[in-house]
């Protein structure tokens, strides 16, 4: 769910409210709001899901406090260290050589599937544990992620909503997002710009070659083989390579 408007038009409020709206409504469902994420206070290239993850252990912890064992820890810790090693390997910050015997267990470490899976386990495991004992029946539980100022992180925008795209886009999941939708669309266009850079090369080349052969032959010097363009219908001429100086007849 997203809140666009431009910047000081209330869009971090309307956010906020509604997520204070999910998290205190006795309805059907029952929703665990998390606190709200900047993605401009990340420090360059750190994960938002490995700061959603942080979070989620942060309220773990809270919730021990008063319950100081459940049936379901053992799994919770397994799931966290599977995420937070996977997302590592993904995102290339794993430390020192690895076996040959470990590729395999490498390789279905970072799968992005695998990811996905563990996490939605993880966060089905921990949504019970914090609505257990709080006097809530929904029949369904849900996650909540707020996440404020996304367009003002512009060097980092496409790979957070990337990350959340791939990981976070889940059944029991719920991104509330602020963003200047301008900004956005700025953003992914010049992505898209810089992504698709060699093949738009390659076609206007190729565009501009066919436009430039009405007028012009292009040969090709037979020792460096640069082209040379030559304007159509000037007979048999002595062509002079500009880059290698080696001098070739051909008729226009």
């Amino acid at each position: 769910i997203t809140f666009c408007a431009p910047r000081g038009q209330g869009k971090t409020t309307a956010m906020k409210s509604f997520a204070r709206f999910l998290a205190t409504d006795h309805s059907n469902a029952d929703f665990v709001v998390l606190d709200s994420i900047d993605p401009s206070a990340l420090n360059g290239g750190e994960s938002i899901v490995r700061v959603v993850l942080s979070r989620l252990f942060y309220k773990l912890e809270e919730k021990s406090k008063t319950r100081h064992d459940f049936p379901e820890k053992r799994r919770i810790l397994e799931l966290f260290q599977k995420c937070y090693s996977a997302i590592d390997y993904i995102n290339g910050n794993v430390h020192g050589a690895r076996d040959e015997d470990d590729l395999e267990e490498l390789a279905s470490l970072g799968s992005s599937s695998r990811l996905k899976k563990n996490l939605k386990e993880l966060i089905d495991l921990l949504l019970g544990v914090y609505l257990e004992g709080e006097g809530k029946n929904g029949s369904s539980n849900f996650l909540v992620i707020p996440i404020d100022d996304v367009d003002i992180c512009s060097a980092d925008i496409y790979r957070c909503c990337e990350e959340i795209r791939n990981y976070l886009v889940l059944p029991n999941v719920i991104i509330l997002m602020a963003a200047d939708h301008e900004q956005l669309v700025h953003v992914m266009y010049q992505k898209y710009l810089q992504m698709t850079r060699g093949i738009r090369t390659f076609f206007y080349r190729q565009r501009n070659m066919i436009t430039q052969r009405k007028t012009h032959h292009i040969y090709k010097c037979p020792s460096c083989k640069q082209k040379i363009r030559v304007p159509k219908g000037k007979g048999k001429i002595e062509i002079r390579c500009p880059k290698c100086n080696t001098r070739f007849i051909k008729r226009s």
